[in-house]
């Protein structure tokens, strides 16, 4: 009776009313509002009254409609919202929050996709649940929108935070040992934890994007991690550590501000890199990259596993490498659909849709495959650092050297073949091959 009564009294045209500008709605009634619709939505049964409320755009007027996100209760109350209705997003239900039209907007995936670097935790994860609801969906048209225009920022913005974090966690770990009391190391210890656990947190994530059946979304999140944080701020510091571990007066604090720097980190966060990766994402190619990369008597080509995403050739002028021709590019080149903030070097990036992204080819080459089995390439320079340290008096470095190694051995989605390549495994396995 209750829904029979909401369809009748067309409630929910009502309630938008009352978020006009000019009905100078107070906060509680917003409140109000945002919780019942929440619940509402979350508790209907009725595919039929759901196709009703949908059916009418409220929805999707409602996901847009300017609250002021500067009150955390309200704005608590619109994650818990956009969540509610990304659990009724579903095959049947996609048309009503994914607009195909000419110009293609789907509100509910580029409004909650600001919020993802939230402060707070709780509306971070209400965000990661949402889109692991909507990736799941295997629908073409959204899939195709989804990977044209918000997997790229999207997933740069992901990366460019961790490579953030893991260089305050390089500089902590300077500032560690530059400690000289515990009362000094406490406050820094406890930095360390959050930023490990923030980073576990966000290979998870990853690693269930790559696992969600979405094999375009794989290969954009596959490059964007390889090639913008593991080979350049683990591989590139490992090897950048072959003279030995940087000094604590050779730090550059300057460097270590700007997530776009080459400044290398310390050995113990390079290696940390790799271990939280081996950890958490069960991806194979991805996995045996790095364990080749790390341990194999020879380099390995990233390319062959997840090509690098480039930039269209119209994007790369002159100008753009100016402050000035980045934000004159950015303001051309923003799409309306993409709403996420992130850096100016991220919105000139773009992807299209085509053979790359097709899931039936394969990620490398056949003869990739018979050069990484050959043992191509040049000699790996990663192994005689990691090799060289574990004899060393660093014991963090020495740590996460043998945490790589126990990562590694069991990764499950590893095979023995490439263990043995790199000298991994252990002998009483060998016996049964």
């Amino acid at each position: 009776q209750i829904t029979q009564f909401f369809m009748e009294k067309r409630m929910l045209e009502k309630l938008l009313g009352y978020l006009e500008p000019s009905r100078r709605t107070a906060k509680p009634m917003k409140v109000q509002i945002l919780q019942s619709l929440s619940i509402f939505f979350q508790n209907i049964n009725n595919s039929s009254l759901i196709f009703y409320l949908l059916s009418n755009d409220h929805v999707n007027e409602l996901i847009t409609h300017r609250f002021d996100f500067q009150d955390e209760e309200l704005m608590a109350y619109y994650i818990s919202f956009l969540k509610a209705l990304s659990l009724r997003v579903n095959a049947d239900t996609i048309h009503f929050f994914f607009n195909a039209r000419k110009t293609p907007e789907f509100p509910l995936l580029t409004e909650a996709l600001k919020f993802y670097n939230h402060d707070d935790h709780m509306v971070r994860v209400a965000v990661r649940t949402l889109t692991l609801n909507i990736y799941g969906i295997d629908d073409a048209g959204m899939r195709e929108y989804i990977a044209n225009r918000t997997a790229v920022p999207f997933f740069s913005n992901i990366v460019w935070e961790m490579i953030r974090r893991y260089r305050e966690l390089d500089s902590l770990l300077t500032d560690a040992m530059l400690a000289t009391s515990p009362r000094e190391t406490k406050p820094i210890k406890y930095s360390v934890e959050k930023i490990i656990q923030e980073q576990i947190d966000n290979f998870y994530y990853i690693n269930d994007i790559m696992a969600c059946g979405f094999p375009a979304l794989r290969k954009i999140l596959g490059s964007r991690l390889l090639h913008k944080l593991i080979v350049p701020m683990c591989f590139e510091s490992i090897r950048a550590n072959r003279r030995g571990s940087r000094k604590p007066e050779d730090y550059n604090e300057k460097a270590h501000e700007n997530a776009l720097s080459t400044e290398p980190l310390q050995l113990p966060a390079a290696l940390l890199i790799a271990a939280q990766t081996l950890g958490s994402v069960q991806d194979k190619s991805l996995s045996e990259f790095i364990i080749r990369s790390l341990f194999a008597s020879r380099d390995d080509d990233a390319e062959l596993y997840f090509p690098q995403i480039r930039t269209p050739t119209a994007r790369r002028s002159h100008s753009v490498n100016t402050p000035e021709g980045r934000d004159k590019e950015a303001e051309r080149s923003a799409r309306p659909g993409i709403l996420v903030a992130v850096r100016q070097e991220v919105l000139n990036e773009s992807i299209e849709m085509g053979e790359g992204l097709t899931p039936d080819k394969p990620t490398h080459s056949p003869q990739g495959e018979e050069q990484m089995s050959c043992g191509g390439g040049a000699p790996n320079t990663c192994r005689p650092v990691i090799f060289n340290n574990l004899s060393a008096d660093e014991d963090h470095a020495v740590l996460m050297i043998l945490t790589c190694i126990l990562a590694a051995m069991h990764k499950a989605s590893s095979s023995s073949l490439v263990l043995e390549e790199c000298g991994l495994l252990p002998t009483r396995c060998r016996k049964f091959k």
